[in-house]
């Protein structure tokens, strides 16, 4: 018997094959012919396939899966290295220790790179003058602007492609536009035969002086001359005058300024993981007063949360709490990241809070009277050698996150380099600030130059030379023009206010206390009202304020009680009012609202934290006829007591209450 099958079936089914030879079984019972189905002879080929249908299916959806992960990839933020070169002597030279990690997306342009690099570091090293201007280059100190070897312009993504390295190896470099410009000129210069050598060397290089002095043949007599010389205020080496002013300019381009250089090459490794700080100042500064001050307390009710509930107990006598808090804070068993649990000596009261608010609020007062004026520290090196500065950062930090009033006596000068460092320094806002005469004189003298001729003529005088050596200037005075002048001002400006830098340096390491340095870093606006003394007004308390904040706790409705209550409660309420309209007007040596405050709080002043709960006004019954006894407080209870035998005259209830101010400070009972 034969089964035919069509050449469509055999092409159309792999398995048609084994399919036949199992048939041919022996042992199974096969089909008559007639007993066949047409349909089980010839079965309906199905759809399949093929291979090259198959292949071309999995491309196309391989390439879509790599397109959208390409596309996803091509925004996503990364890690790349960003360090800083100068120059030195003819070269560029990366300076140790200043290579930081930028966090940056893989999309941006040049533009982008360099202004987040200039931005990483002004924020995380002072010596960096963000206002430069710097250029970004690559590692073979050519300038990023196209992609290396190319037209196209600069993209992070395509240049790590066609580096071929991973993200967090690549490397960048800022410089300042004025160094690479001194390396260009000095590798031109040594390249010409007009480098002007020392007077000893005159001889070997004949033909190199001749050419660096424009020496004629008509002057080839004048060459025995021996003209005067002086030395270069940079190297120091022997010049005739001459040929002085050519090379001390060049001498002086080459000179570089070490501030900056670290020597531990293992903090390079350490800042790799330093945290990113992002700060929007735009977004902040338009805000209304009332939204800052709110950010402003979440911001400190936030880092209150650094502070050890363990308390650890002080005890200082009143009249001299700086300097037993200064002997505490240098005992091995003192924690300072405690809260602090403070006594009197010889005042009787148990610290729930109020004697803290007042010891911070004491201590504040101190502190601002003895290291600083107007604003700035006083350059006393007995105190800084003392670690006075240090310390007094601390009580700022501790004050700010344990309840008492915020340090508000700064300068806006002494916060601005607290947060940005050297770049702060600028000509047009510091130079109000200088006290020095000879300096003041020496600024207004440059100013009022009009001309390129007056400015070298001035620069050229005894006087005025004496200033520029106190900066240490090192360029030439017959080549400076108008443009330059900033270049002169703000070195002087800078040396005025470097006798600061050391108490200022010493302050911000104390305030890093709590987290706290860090927090005003991220938000400088928001919180520059704790710190400069022209935002003191913010923590003032009014008389809406006062009044809004107390509780009276009468007596029964009805009570013969109450009505003395009220009464005595309405005097205290024109108290309030008139001991405010005597704080607007300067009262002369007259109570005021902020006194007022301190005797029932502890300090003067709003804390940052706000108080832990409101004011309670309560009420004295059962004194003896004509008794004189005056109102108490307790700033711990948050409480003012009132005699109720005033009720009937406002003189003697405000007498009374003044007597209680001037006598009643402290923690004992009048």
């Amino acid at each position: 018997m034969f089964l035919y099958i069509t050449d469509n079936q055999i092409s159309n089914s792999t398995t048609s094959t084994p399919a036949s030879t199992s048939s041919l079984n022996p042992s199974r019972n096969l089909p008559t012919p007639n007993s066949l189905n047409p349909s089980q002879i010839l079965p309906t080929p199905k759809s399949t396939l093929s291979y090259e249908e198959f292949r071309k299916r999995k491309q196309v959806a391989r390439t879509k899966k790599i397109q959208s992960a390409k596309k996803a990839k091509s925004n996503e933020e990364v890690k790349v290295q960003v360090g800083v070169l100068e120059a030195d002597g003819g070269k560029l030279k990366r300076l140790k220790g200043r290579t930081l990690p930028l966090v940056i997306a893989s999309s941006c342009n040049a533009d982008n790179l360099l202004k987040a690099a200039i931005e990483k570091h002004a924020k995380h090293f002072k010596q960096f003058d963000k206002y430069a201007d710097y250029l970004l280059l690559y590692h073979d100190h050519s300038i990023v602007q196209r992609l290396p070897g190319s037209s196209e312009d600069f993209v992070l993504s395509e240049y790590k492609k066609d580096l071929g390295k991973p993200y967090s190896k690549i490397y960048f470099y800022l410089c300042c536009k004025i160094d690479l410009e001194r390396v260009k000129d000095f590798a031109e210069t040594e390249s010409d035969d007009d480098i002007l050598m020392p007077r000893g060397e005159e001889k070997k290089q004949t033909v190199k002086l001749e050419s660096a002095i424009n020496i004629s043949d008509d002057d080839e007599e004048r060459k025995s001359f021996q003209s005067p010389e002086t030395s270069c205020p940079t190297c120091f080496r022997m010049f005739p005058f001459d040929q002085i002013e050519a090379h001390a300019n060049i001498c002086a381009d080459n000179h570089i300024d070490p501030i900056g250089y670290v020597s531990d090459d293992n903090l390079e490794e350490l800042l790799n993981d330093f945290p990113e700080i992002s700060t929007d100042v735009s977004e902040v500064e338009n805000t209304s007063p009332d939204t800052k001050m709110e950010k402003m307390k979440d911001l400190v009710t936030e880092l209150a949360k650094n502070v050890q509930p363990v308390k650890i107990r002080i005890s200082v006598r009143r009249k001299s709490v700086f300097k037993d808090y200064l002997e505490t804070a240098k005992k091995p068993w003192f924690n300072g990241r405690r809260m602090l649990k403070v006594t009197f000596i010889g005042e009787p009261a148990v610290d729930d809070g109020g004697p803290r608010r007042e010891f911070f609020s004491e201590v504040l007062q101190s502190i601002e009277r003895d290291l600083f004026k107007n604003g700035m520290p006083s350059p006393d090196m007995a105190a800084l050698g003392s670690d006075k500065f240090k310390i007094t950062g601390e009580l700022m930090a501790g004050s700010i996150v344990q309840g008492g009033p915020a340090p508000c006596f700064l300068s806006e000068e002494a916060y601005a380099y607290m947060v940005e460092g050297v770049s702060s320094i600028t000509t047009e806002g510091w130079v109000p600030q200088i006290k020095d005469k000879k300096l003041i004189n020496a600024i207004d003298q440059i100013r009022n130059c009009t001309t390129n001729e007056s400015l070298q003529k001035l620069l050229l005088e005894e006087n005025m030379m004496d200033v520029l050596q106190l900066i240490h200037y090192r360029g030439v005075p017959s080549r400076e023009t108008l443009q330059s002048v900033d270049n002169i001002l703000r070195p002087i400006v800078m040396y005025d206010f470097s006798r600061y830098l050391p108490m200022l340096d010493q302050l911000t390491a104390g305030l890093s206390s709590f987290g706290v340095m860090d927090a005003v870093k991220e938000n400088r606006v928001i919180m520059e009202a704790l710190f400069v003394a022209k935002h003191s007004t913010c923590f003032v308390p009014t008389t809406d304020q006062f009044l809004d904040g107390i509780d009276a706790a009468f007596s029964e409705d009805g009570s013969n009680r109450k009505d003395k209550e009220v009464d005595i409660h309405k005097f205290f309420c024109d108290f309030v009012q008139d001991t405010d309209a005597l704080q607007e007007q300067e009262s002369n040596g007259l109570n005021t609202l902020s006194e007022l405050h301190k005797f029932i709080t502890g300090c003067e002043r709003i804390p940052p934290l706000g108080l832990p709960k409101r004011i309670s006004v309560k009420f004295k019954h059962g004194c003896i006829e004509r008794c004189r006894c005056r109102p108490t407080a307790s700033t711990c209870d948050l409480s003012i007591t009132l005699p109720v035998h005033y009720h009937d005259n406002y003189s003697q209830f405000k007498e009374s209450m003044d007597s209680a101010l001037i006598e009643g400070k402290g923690f004992g009972l009048l």
